[in-house]
């Protein structure tokens, strides 16, 4: 998704950025959770954009719906903003997951920056992360349902971290681009490389086809 961003960005060095372009509010993503009351709840994003001569901004949020309550509430911000004097930044979403099945006690991993950025975890209590300098994006991001201070995030689509302490502090878990973690046994991933679908059964120190 990132390169989305840094596509408008290049767009206003281009002799051709002198028309404005708007592209207006849809759903372009949606995803649901029951919640620990049975409840469902929707998460989907509402993407638009508004490009002119001189500014970009590009919007992505995160939305939160209670299915009966329809309580509607802004659930993660992710955008871009660009204007040619001023520059910009943006933050970028890309994965979430849930402590005890509550919408309120999330974790979330993306990237954020302005000319440069690297990627970023943060807790729903303000606990956050960055991680090396030379790290572009977070891509995944799962709690264990054995033992919820386990949390696994994967950066880069090729690092794979780990955190034992619900996501305050992190260390490298092994080579790995995992995208889904067993519910029934936390050594157990799934990853791709090179277009191979590989499986981890101890947390990522080894890897088999």
């Amino acid at each position: 998704m990132k390169y989305w961003y840094y596509f408008l960005i290049l767009l206003f060095h281009t002799p051709f950025a002198l028309y404005a372009q708007n592209v207006y509010p849809h759903i372009s993503e949606l995803n649901g959770m029951e919640d620990y009351n049975g409840i469902t709840n929707l998460l989907y994003r509402i993407s638009s954009s508004q490009v002119d001569s001189f500014n970009s901004n590009y919007s992505n949020d995160i939305y939160l719906l209670n299915t009966v309550n329809h309580i509607d509430s802004l659930f993660q911000i992710d955008g871009s903003y660009y204007n040619i004097y001023l520059e910009g930044g943006w933050r970028i979403v890309n994965s979430f997951d849930f402590w005890e099945k509550n919408p309120r006690k999330f974790i979330v991993c993306g990237s954020s920056g302005g000319v440069d950025g690297s990627a970023f975890v943060e807790r729903f209590d303000g606990i956050s992360g960055l991680f090396q300098f030379w790290t572009n994006d977070g891509d995944f991001i799962r709690i264990s349902h054995q033992n919820d201070s386990l949390v696994y995030c994967t950066i880069d689509s090729r690092f794979l971290f780990k955190s034992t302490t619900g996501g305050a502090s992190w260390d490298t878990a092994g080579y790995l681009n995992a995208f889904s973690l067993s519910p029934f046994n936390d050594q157990v991933l799934f990853s791709t490389e090179n277009g191979i679908l590989n499986k981890t059964t101890d947390g990522g120190l080894n890897k088999q086809v």
